[in-house]
C-alpha cells in the first residue's frame, strides 16, 4: 500500500462555530434548510482541503493515488496485480493501467494530470491521450485531472473540480 502525505484524520473547528454562525442571521430558515446548507458547506470545505492536498502531492504521487483510488472503487477487482502506475518518464502518454480480466485482454489505459484547478482542458490535450491509446493498442481510457473539462459543443461551460473521462474512443 502507499503511503501519502496527507493520510490523517480530517479535524476542523468548522463545527464549533457552525451553530453559532447559522443562528445568526438564518432565523426564517427551517432546521432541513439550516441542515443542508451547514452540509453544502461542510462539503465545500472539506473538497478545498482535499484539492489542496491533493495538488501537494509529486506527480508521481499523484499517479499512485489516482490508481488506487480506481482500485478501491472496483476497477480491476479480484485480479492480482490489476493495478500499475507506469515508469514517471516517457511513459508514452499513459499513465497507468488497470486490468479488467485475468488474462489481461482488456484493460483501462489511465492518464492522470494534477493539473491547476483553474486550468482548462483543451481539445489537444485529449488528442494526444487518444494518440497514446492508440500506439497502445487500447479501446478504453480514462482521463483524470484536477483542472476542468472544456466542453467541445460549448466552450464556456466548466466541470466539477475533479472531472472524468471516458469513453471507448478507438474502433473495436
Amino acid at each position: 500500500m502507499h503511503d501519502y502525505p496527507f493520510q490523517k484524520t480530517y479535524t476542523s473547528d468548522f463545527h464549533k462555530k457552525a451553530g453559532q454562525e447559522y443562528r445568526r442571521g438564518n432565523k426564517d430558515k427551517s432546521p432541513e434548510e439550516l441542515l443542508e446548507d451547514a452540509f453544502t458547506e461542510i462539503n465545500n470545505s472539506l473538497a478545498d482541503d482535499l484539492m489542496t492536498e491533493i495538488m501537494r502531492l509529486s506527480a508521481t504521487d499523484f499517479e499512485h493515488l489516482v490508481v488506487h483510488l480506481l482500485m478501491n472503487m472496483g476497477y480491476g477487482s479480484g485480479i492480482d496485480d490489476a493495478g500499475m502506475v507506469t515508469k514517471a518518464i516517457n511513459d508514452g502518454g499513459i499513465d497507468g493501467i488497470i486490468k479488467e480480466d485475468q488474462l489481461g485482454f482488456s484493460s483501462i489505459y489511465i492518464q492522470a494530470k494534477q493539473w491547476d484547478p483553474s486550468r482548462t482542458v483543451d481539445r489537444s490535450s485529449i488528442d494526444t491521450f487518444i494518440g497514446a491509446l492508440t500506439r497502445n493498442h487500447a479501446h478504453k481510457g480514462l482521463f483524470i485531472t484536477t483542472a476542468f473539462f472544456q466542453v467541445v459543443l460549448r466552450p464556456q461551460q466548466r466541470q466539477p473540480i475533479l472531472s472524468l473521462w471516458m469513453e471507448g474512443c478507438l474502433p473495436n
